[in-house]
């Protein structure tokens, strides 16, 4: 796992940050070093109707909610694979697992949270990660639409949000194949939370 948390730092510094994010999220959320391709959403109707999925092994990423004169997205959205449904898939007799144990959105938030404050300065008292808000459908995923991931409190810290869908992967479950073993994540988008960081450590 070491070993996964300094991939995931340096993708942080690499020039192609933007379209790694949710390759790196999916090694963080699921214990996993399995690779997928990432399909880079740039129309949101297009990313509603994808679905992380594993053949193709496939998850997808959108970046929305842009503000200010730069335009920067503050959230970033990433249709991943949960543990589960990787181990089910490529290690079914149980004997080599190629993912460890599920963890919360808010893993990536904070991993990338701990890059931003040792590459800025700044405190972490200013800012709070928060474990993720669970879903169970779809369309409660996407209510609320753009989606708020970082909102100031009354006493000038950040909170950092995250809202997952999560669909177990089990025949018992009445849904298609294509919804199991999902883990799905709005999350705090990375330039705004280094930006957010920044601004933090130069009061």
């Amino acid at each position: 796992m070491r070993r996964l948390l300094a991939l995931f730092a340096g993708v942080f510094a690499s020039s192609t940050f933007a379209t790694e994010f949710c390759l790196q999220a999916q090694h963080l959320i699921a214990d996993t070093a399995l690779n997928p391709e990432v399909a880079v959403h740039t129309d949101y109707e297009s990313f509603v109707e994808s679905k992380a999925s594993i053949e193709p092994f496939q998850i997808h990423q959108y970046l929305s909610n842009p503000q200010g004169k730069d335009q920067m997205s503050t959230v970033i959205s990433c249709k991943l694979k949960s543990a589960e449904s990787l181990n089910l898939a490529f290690d079914p007799d149980g004997q080599s697992p190629v993912a460890g144990e599920d963890h919360g959105c808010e893993r990536i938030t904070q991993n990338h949270l701990n890059y931003a404050l040792a590459k800025w300065g700044g405190s972490e008292a200013d800012f709070e990660v928060v474990p993720e808000v669970q879903t169970y459908m779809g369309p409660s995923w996407l209510d609320d639409w753009p989606y708020q991931a970082a909102r100031k409190t009354d006493d000038g810290r950040w909170q950092l949000h995250s809202r997952a869908l999560r669909v177990v992967d089990a025949w018992y479950i009445p849904l298609p194949a294509s919804i199991k073993g999902v883990h799905y994540c709005h999350l705090v988008a990375p330039d705004y939370l280094e930006a957010l960081v920044k601004a933090s450590a130069q009061q």
